[in-house]
């Protein structure tokens, strides 16, 4: 009997104990998936330029988890949050969420679907990223993005380069638009998805890749050296339809290399070639403070650009008295789908009367946002940090610019509004910049951007009544530009 009983408890002892394994490392999994969802509230509470309560947030936390698995928030759940102040009660509140839903393993799918819906939200504004991808749009953004410089697309179940990027490393090897790409180091592509024959063919700046090309019936080796790929921010074509030579100027982008883009086309400008700019930022969105102040610096001469309220303070911010385009009339077009620090400089030359504002009022995002990395996940939360005002203080976020002249809106896309509808803080959904939405990426069929026809004739203003506005305003002051330099003669 005793034996039998010894045996008995040793039984339960065992299970007992294996429960109690089974339970540790899952209960551990459950804690540290905790800590990261706090680590992005936290982010949110020292850099967001205005945060919601850390409460909002566990809540909203506790929320995703519930919609993730199904389920209906208990209607005690807010209260439950409300009384919750410190960092140890939250974590302790959001693993105790998971159990009573029996989520034994945090998976890190799990953990980013929550990071993310916390960070989409509309008090947050904000979006996450993989830090990969992140890092590809740092470099896009400096235009020192590394790669082999193409642009594909699917041709049937074959990856086709659409566009090969003048002077990358393709380019150099003597590949072609429209070459289809059979193998990446030995690997046929065939069947692969874009995104599978995108990480096939990243890698480090310096690395070697093998790629198998076919050219009609003819294939061929290439062996392609990674590296810098530097991709235009800016073209233009130069108008004459009016008489007088304008120069029609739109951005892919603001990057770090924009001012010095912009300064070929006033070389342009300086010999005569040019007399008047169009700078069309319609369906433009940028949210990068930096950026912005280069390209503003750039514009404006000597004036103030605004300034930006963070969560800190708020600095005003000056151009130098140096700028491209002097004494040379200027139009900006603007749109629903013009916003972050493109309207904050569209604000500054229209408050400098630098430039007449056409088009329609502009998308009132006047934010900047920054990269914080999350630790431990491999995700970055792009936040907004700062508010945007005008030169006289006025804060352009939901009131965005009005134009000088108000015309329709005369393309047959939708109007894009960067600001959701009932949110605090808008996130860029004007269209995806061609660095980012092509380049060595699953890509559409529109036509590849960024080739200059050096003249065009503009026959078809009639389909872009704001430009053909633009080129009649800039003839006009061209021409009264004109009459006074003749009256009054430099001596």
């Amino acid at each position: 009997m005793r034996k039998s009983l010894c045996w008995l408890l040793l039984v339960l002892t065992g299970g007992i104990a294996t429960a109690r394994a089974e339970e540790g490392p899952s209960k551990t999994a459950r804690r540290v998936a905790a800590r990261r969802v706090m680590a992005l509230v936290d982010r949110v509470m020292q850099h967001h330029v205005a945060p919601p309560t850390r409460q909002q947030l566990v809540y909203e936390a506790a929320r995703a988890a519930y919609a993730q698995r199904k389920a209906e928030p208990p209607g005690d759940l807010s209260v439950r949050v409300s009384g919750l102040s410190s960092s140890v009660e939250f974590e302790t509140f959001l693993t105790g969420v998971w159990d009573e839903l029996q989520v034994h393993e945090v998976s890190g799918t799990f953990v980013t679907r929550t990071l993310r819906s916390l960070a989409e939200l509309p008090s947050v504004g904000g979006r996450l990223v993989a830090a990969p991808d992140e890092k590809l749009e740092r470099q896009l953004a400096a235009n020192r993005y590394v790669g082999v410089g193409i642009a594909l697309s699917l041709k049937g179940k074959v990856p086709v380069m659409h566009q090969v990027f003048e002077g990358g490393p393709v380019h150099r090897a003597g590949a072609q638009d429209g070459d289809a790409i059979i193998e990446v180091d030995g690997v046929a592509t065939n069947g692969k998805s874009l995104s599978d024959i995108v990480k096939l063919l990243r890698g480090p700046s310096g690395s070697k890749v093998e790629l198998l090309l076919s050219r009609g019936q003819d294939s061929r080796a290439y062996e392609v050296t990674r590296g810098v790929v530097r991709i235009p921010s800016v073209k233009h074509t130069i108008d004459e339809s009016s008489g007088v030579p304008i120069a029609h100027v739109t951005l892919a982008g603001i990057k770090t290399s924009t001012p010095q883009e912009l300064q070929k086309i006033d070389e342009l400008v300086q010999r005569g070639a040019v007399k008047a700019v169009v700078l069309d930022w319609r369906h433009r969105a940028d949210f990068n403070l930096h950026h912005g102040i280069l390209l503003a610096d750039a514009l404006l001469d000597g004036s103030e650009i605004g300034s930006v309220q963070t969560r800190r303070d708020r600095r005003s911010h000056e151009a130098r008295r140096d700028c491209l385009f002097r004494d040379t009339p200027l139009v900006v077009l603007v749109n629903a789908g013009t916003g972050g620090t493109l309207e904050w400089i569209t604000a500054a030359l229209q408050d400098s009367k630098r430039a007449k504002i056409i088009g329609l009022p502009t998308s009132g995002t006047g934010i900047v946002s920054s990269s914080l990395a999350i630790p431990e996940t491999g995700q970055v939360l792009v936040l907004p940090t700062g508010r945007l005002h005008g030169t006289n203080g006025r804060s352009l976020l939901a009131t965005g610019v009005v134009a000088t002249s108000l015309l329709p809106r005369v393309d047959s896309r939708p109007p894009r509004r960067v600001v959701s509808q009932g949110t605090s803080f808008g996130r860029d959904t004007a269209p995806k910049r061609l660095e980012e939405s092509r380049l060595e990426q699953p890509d559409g069929k529109s036509t590849p951007a960024n080739r200059e026809s050096p003249r065009n004739s503009y026959k078809q203003h009639s389909k872009d009544p704001q430009l053909a506005e633009a080129i009649a305003t800039l003839h006009a002051l061209v021409n009264k530009k004109s009459k006074s330099d003749n009256a009054n003669p430099k001596p």
